[in-house]
């Protein structure tokens, strides 16, 4: 036995060195009273949002951060990469048949190949029109792509390269979403059902077919979305910070991000006062810091991008008339006119219906639950996706363009399927990365002891019927969704597109006149290159004519507005060596024509000859070519 384990040593007097009289015993200090150690707080319990860590939970951050727990993470949590790669390839192929295929390629999707196709093939100086819009990231990650249009030239004229960004972000929004229901304490099979059911949305597969914006900003509103999740559940500020990037890369792709930053900006302070600690003075600062975090990033990205696109665009008017309209509804459509507000509320209202028919009752039901439960973190992630829906309603409803597309509507799919997956998983949520349910510790730990602890609370029901109820819910937006695309009346834009792709028996003039609209684009680039001009001598606006620039095989031979000195051109066209201008006649629908402006009177010019009326079998005017005198 050791001499630590042998008991108190007894107390011996010493002698003396020559055997004089012993001395008194030296008297023992006292040892220190043990005190018991400090009661742990269980490492998955949720820190307190916006306020300060508990013991230990930095330490349990970093452990879960670690490579060798991320490896035993659950794989469910981590979708495999072929099923990602197998979804996007899906996409791929619905979007390259029906724009190959079908001709029904979107023009917002060949604008944002445009876009991304200048800088590479055309005269130069079109860098900086990316900036143009609100949407400059999908164009802007097609420039990479734009090189296999050396090797397969229908790559950029059928908008392959738009279908490839969609479709990729489309891929990644469904992993976010499977990750995000995870967060929210979603089993394997219900995370895995519900992002089945959102990739297999018809509004999703049509948004990562197309080649449009909103795939991009479906992603990264999913992405803020789960970092916010995470930081309100006891994430490091870290998470916080991802969030407000991930904003900052929505604001590059569509107009609802500034809402969705609004409202998550909003929530953010409003956690954060409320869990921190100390004075008000002292929570109102750690509110608006945490506030200052989530929203900087996409106040800085949006104000940059506004300056360099007013700039390049001429005038903020022009840089805000590019969105208008940009699909190219032909003035007889149903919906390109101007609508009042009443049918414009009810259209909306008819939008979202079709798209989830069961998400206001959903919601309103997930919002009774959260404020009961007091869920404060799940609903102020879920403000991200709410706030973007409101707003791009908002826009649609008020602005200009009008609700001709479902795309106003298309934030309603995520934001009811995650309300849907928090209502089915009410009271036996788990945090990520243990098998444990949330705890709290008791009132009065005894000792030293770990503190016992109890479930925070009861199922309000049998989860099993609320997940087949919720199922059933969800599931009934598949075929509602399929039929709204074919809806004139819902939605003008989807329907003047797909009804003569899908019902050829019921398509009109118009819509089957729809099929043939590039082909006029098409010849008129022949005609064109069959002329062998040199570069910068045709005037022509991409926002209309940007088919005939993708199908041209001399690109460099267009004068467009992106490229620089275009205003002075268009002012002495003879003088600075400019051919043909090539416009169509004006029409209310179409968006800002750049060459209709700098022309009025085109048909009347003294300066310009009509040569040449390209004929069409579409559903827009005829290209008209002018020759300068």
């Amino acid at each position: 036995m050791s001499t630590l384990d042998a008991g108190p040593v007894p107390e011996v007097a010493e002698a003396p060195p020559s055997g004089g009289p012993a001395t008194a015993p030296t008297p023992q200090i006292p040892s220190t009273p043990q005190i018991p150690p400090t009661p742990q707080i269980p490492p998955h319990l949720p820190r307190p949002p916006g306020g300060r860590a508990h013991p230990g939970d930095d330490r349990e951050e970093r452990r879960r951060r670690s490579p060798a727990v991320a490896r035993l993470a659950p794989p469910w949590r981590r979708p495999a990469p072929w099923v990602l790669a197998a979804l996007a390839a899906g996409y791929v192929a619905v979007g390259a048949w029906l724009g190959l295929g079908r001709g029904a390629a979107l023009p917002e999707a060949l604008r944002l190949t445009t876009r991304a196709y200048l800088p590479l093939f055309g005269d130069g100086g079109q860098l900086g029109w990316l900036a143009v819009g609100w949407a400059p990231l999908p164009a802007a990650v097609q420039v990479p792509l734009m090189p296999l249009a050396w090797w397969w030239h229908p790559f950029a004229a059928g908008g392959l390269g738009a279908t490839a960004q969609s479709a990729l972000f489309t891929a990644g929004a469904v992993r976010q979403l499977h990750r995000t229901a995870g967060e929210l304490g979603a089993g394997r099979r219900v995370a895995a059902a519900v992002a089945a059911l959102f990739a297999l949305h018809p509004a999703v597969v049509y948004a990562g077919a197309n080649g449009t914006a909103e795939a991009s900003l479906l992603f990264f509103l999913l992405l803020a979305t789960r970092h916010l999740l995470r930081w309100g559940r006891g994430g490091s500020a870290n998470r916080l910070a991802a969030a407000g990037v991930a904003l900052a890369g929505a604001g590059l792709c569509g107009l609802p991000a500034l809402g969705a930053g609004v409202t998550a900006t909003a929530a953010v302070a409003t956690v954060a006062y409320r869990g921190a600690d100390g004075p008000v003075a002292a929570r109102r600062a750690v509110a608006c810091a945490d506030a200052l975090v989530v929203a900087l990033p996409l106040l800085f990205t949006t104000t940059v991008r506004l300056l360099i696109g007013t700039l390049v665009a001429g005038s903020w008017e022009r840089m805000v008339a590019i969105g208008t309209n940009p699909n190219l509804l032909p003035a007889g459509a149903e919906g390109a006119s101007g609508v009042g507000a009443a049918t414009r509320i009810a259209r909306l209202a008819a939008q979202s219906a079709v798209l989830e028919p069961f998400a206001a009752a959903l919601l309103i039901v997930a919002a009774v639950v959260a404020v009961r439960r007091r869920a404060a973190a799940s609903a102020a992630a879920l403000t991200i996706l709410a706030g973007g829906y409101g707003t791009a309603v908002a826009v649609a409803a008020i602005g200009p363009g009008g609700p001709w597309s479902l795309g106003s509507s298309a934030l309603l799919v995520p934001l009811a399927i995650l309300a849907a997956t928090g209502l089915a998983t009410a009271g036996g949520a788990h945090p990520p990365g243990g098998a444990h349910p949330p705890v709290r510790p008791a009132a009065h730990p005894i000792g030293g002891a770990r503190p016992a602890v109890r479930p925070s609370a009861r199922p309000v029901a049998p989860r099993y019927r609320r997940g087949v109820a919720v199922a059933v819910m969800l599931a009934a937006a598949l075929p509602a969704g399929a039929a709204g695309l074919l809806q004139r009346a819902v939605a003008p834009d989807e329907a003047h597109t797909l009804t003569a792709v899908f019902t050829l028996d019921r398509a009109d003039g118009a819509e089957r006149q729809r099929r043939h609209r590039y082909d006029t684009d098409r010849g008129l680039a022949r005609w064109l290159d069959a002329q062998h001009l040199p570069p910068r001598t045709v005037l022509l606006d991409t926002e209309t004519g940007f088919e005939v620039v993708l199908a041209s095989r001399n690109p460099r031979q267009f004068a467009v507005p992106a490229g620089h000195g275009f205003d002075e051109l268009a002012h002495e066209p003879a003088r600075r060596g400019v051919r043909y201008v090539v416009a169509r006649p004006r029409e209310d629908p179409l968006p800002a024509d750049r060459v209709n402006q700098a022309y009025p009177t085109i048909a009347r010019d003294a300066r310009l000859r009509l040569v040449r009326v390209e004929p069409t079998a579409g559903d827009l005017p005829a290209w008209r070519v002018y020759a300068v005198r």
